[in-house]
C-alpha cells in the first residue's frame, strides 16, 4: 500500500479510537447520572434512570458496532493495515 495511504488509514484509526473513548467517557457519565437520580427514589426521577441507563447502553452498543464495522471495512479495504 502506499505511503499516502498508510497515513491516511493511521490517521483514521487514530480517530476511531479517539470517538470510541470519548462515547466511552460520555457513557460512563451518563450511567452515573442514571445511577444518582435512580437513588433520589421519588417515581418520577426512577423512570427517568431507567431511560437514562437503557438509552445509555443502546447508544455504547450502537457506537461498539460502528467501531467493530469500521475495523472489518478497513481489513476488507487495507489488507488488515
Amino acid at each position: 500500500m502506499p505511503s499516502q495511504f498508510q497515513e491516511i488509514v493511521e490517521l483514521l484509526t487514530r480517530v476511531q479510537q479517539l470517538g470510541i473513548a470519548l462515547a466511552l467517557l460520555i457513557a460512563t457519565i451518563m450511567l452515573i447520572y442514571g445511577g444518582i437520580l435512580w437513588m433520589r427514589g421519588t417515581p418520577d426521577s426512577q423512570q427517568k434512570a431507567r431511560r437514562i441507563i437503557f438509552n445509555t447502553f443502546v447508544g455504547l452498543i450502537i457506537v461498539l458496532m460502528a467501531g467493530g464495522l469500521v475495523e472489518f471495512v478497513k481489513g476488507v479495504l487495507c489488507g488488515g493495515a
